[in-house]
């Protein structure tokens, strides 16, 4: 039985290359009467393809092609394939048969406003006009690798782009030519098309994040910042978001691309001068002051006024030992804002300073210390060490009136009270 019909196919094969010389249709025919016997012969699809050529008609031989790719997948017939696509495709563009490959999509209205006279573009239009947009959107990468500021192909590239689903990367290549020609007519277009949609998105993303519903509020600023990647508001808002769910890289990064745009943006400038301040309040958590000071530098690039951040590099300067340059930023943060965090902290360190001069019998200097942290922060201890500096200075009434005070604040300091016992006693002698 395989013989028999090998004979056929044979037959008709021989019929088939005699008649391509003198009749192409009647050869056409004889292929089919190979195909009918066997479907997937393969060499009678490449040959129909072929005679299909001769005569002009590409449809069918690109048809062909395409079956006997589907069986077998040879390089040689893709080759071929898109050789006789390409065909097609010029033989359109010469008879001015354009298409809107973006036909039913909310795109539609740009599929109408490209240019197919083009020079550069001719192969990416002939592909495009036979409706093969991988083979069209290969082309046009290769005219944007070699000049990547051609506009007419950043904006096919962005149609295509839509056509496939790829929203953000179509409007990212539509954006790029804005920053070149932002007077140009389809950009305007896009423009008015696309303002609506954002403005509505970041409004919609400000009231979910005033209601505290965060999950609907990203979702519409990621929605946005695919029609848009640099808009600011959005930008801010993730950021904000992500702050907030500590991932504060991703975060940064964000405020820093927002910032590249808009350098003056005192919002901007404030989220990240927080932004810095919670990462280094994470390092200091973990004990790596260096670390947190170098943040801290940082946020306060941003805002070189904000007291709060002052202080935290203010503790990390103590932290490292750095005393002088912690009471700087605590004495800056305090004339910004005079409140009790602020001045316990500097009383502290005027204390420590205390302290060590009090060690090294430099009591002058050690009065002086503990008389300014007592301005700030009324304290038993320190006022107690005040009075024994002024023993110390010889000025035993005023250190008899410190002592007082601190029997007052508590009366059971057991050394303020011998103190004042001794001297009161050598006074009534």
């Amino acid at each position: 039985m395989k013989k028999i019909l090998q004979e056929k196919i044979d037959k008709h094969l021989q019929n088939a290359k005699q008649l391509v010389k003198t009749d192409v249709h009647e050869a056409i025919k004889e292929y089919y009467k190979i195909l009918f016997l066997n479907k997937n012969h393969l060499q009678s699809y490449q040959d129909l393809a072929q005679l299909y050529v001769k005569i002009g008609d590409y449809s069918p031989a690109i048809a062909c092609l395409q079956y006997s790719y589907s069986v077998k997948q040879d390089i040689l017939v893709e080759d071929e394939l898109q050789a006789l696509i390409l065909l097609k495709g010029q033989s359109l563009l010469e008879q001015g048969d354009v298409t809107n490959f973006l036909e039913g999509t909310e795109f539609e209205q740009f599929g109408y406003l490209i240019d197919f006279s083009v020079p550069s573009l001719q192969k990416a239009y002939s592909y495009l006009l036979t409706n093969y947009l991988n083979y069209t959107l290969q082309e046009v990468q290769k005219v944007i690798a070699n000049d990547p500021l051609n506009i007419n192909a950043l904006l096919l590239r962005g149609k295509l782009y839509w056509a496939q689903g790829k929203i953000a990367q179509g409007n990212c290549d539509y954006w790029k030519v804005h920053s070149m020609n932002p007077e140009l007519q389809e950009i305007k277009e896009f423009i008015l098309y696309i303002t609506p949609k954002i403005q509505k998105l970041t409004n919609d993303a400000k009231l979910y994040l005033v209601q505290r519903d965060n999950e609907r509020c990203k979702l519409n600023v990621d929605k946005g910042l695919e029609l848009d990647p640099n808009n600011v508001d959005l930008l801010l808002l993730n950021a904000y978001l992500c702050r907030i769910n500590i991932k504060y890289d991703v975060s940064l990064n964000l405020l820093k691309k927002a910032f590249d745009q808009q350098p003056t943006n005192e919002d901007i400038k404030k989220q990240l001068a927080i932004t810095y301040n919670e990462m280094a309040q994470v390092m200091f958590e973990k004990g790596n002051y260096e670390d947190a000071l170098t943040l801290l530098n940082e946020a306060l690039t941003f805002k070189p006024l904000d007291w709060g951040i002052l202080v935290n590099r203010g503790d990390a300067f103590k932290y490292l030992g750095r005393l002088k340059e912690s009471i700087t930023d605590y004495n800056k943060a305090y004339e910004i804002e005079k409140n009790e965090t602020v001045a316990q902290r500097l009383a502290i360190i005027h204390h420590s300073f205390g302290v060590e001069f009090f060690n090294k019998k430099q009591y002058q200097l050690a009065y002086e210390s503990f008389d300014k942290a007592i301005k700030l922060a009324n304290s038993v201890d320190i006022l107690f060490k005040r009075g024994k500096c002024l023993l110390y200075l010889q000025n035993p009434q005023l250190a008899l009136k410190d002592f007082e005070k601190v029997i007052q604040m508590d009366p059971n300091h057991y050394e303020a009270s011998t103190l004042v016992r001794q001297m009161t006693s050598s006074t009534t002698r």
